[in-house]
């Protein structure tokens, strides 16, 4: 599969665990996590060097990306460690989704649509490979939340749907 493909794909797949979230299903946030993790492995190990390599700026900032990922994994480590029942996990939880749709606008919007441009169908289908393999080694973070036994997934997510502002 092509690289651009490929994280379109996981953008979706990602979306969609997000999705059982803002729904109310505070139990899916370890899953959503584990995701964020992998991904931003393709990307920081695959995805950033094989853009630096190939396009100019652009409009394309790399390490606004890059900063983004740190943020996430963060948020992540910050979540691993606390209750889900507390209001401090829900808050995190929307600045999580917010900075995930805030970074997946810019990539598909900017960059991809560059990356298109310089990759030839070969080279795509070479990142895309290269991407995969990454996508299959084994989590290196951990993003198992400490949910309090008999605590209620239902959790307050209408946060989500606002706007950033």
């Amino acid at each position: 599969m092509d690289a651009i493909t490929l994280l379109i794909d996981d953008h979706r797949r990602i979306d969609l665990l997000l999705d059982a979230v803002i729904h109310g299903d505070l139990t899916a946030v370890p899953r959503v996590c584990e995701a964020l993790l992998l991904h931003s492995r393709m990307e920081e190990e695959v995805l950033y060097p094989t853009s630096a390599r190939l396009l100019d700026d652009g409009g394309w900032d790399a390490s606004a990306a890059i900063e983004d990922h740190a943020i996430m994994k963060r948020l992540i480590a910050e979540l691993s460690e606390e209750p889900i029942t507390t209001p401090s996990y829900v808050d995190r939880v929307g600045v999580l989704v917010r900075l995930w749709r805030d970074h997946v606008r810019e990539e598909e919007e900017i960059l991809f649509p560059q990356l298109a441009a310089a990759l030839d169908p070969r080279a795509a289908e070479e990142v895309g490979d290269a991407l995969a393999h990454v996508g299959r080694q084994p989590p290196t973070g951990t993003a198992e939340a400490h949910q309090d036994p008999g605590a209620s997934s239902d959790g307050d997510v209408s946060w989500v749907e606002s706007p950033v502002t």
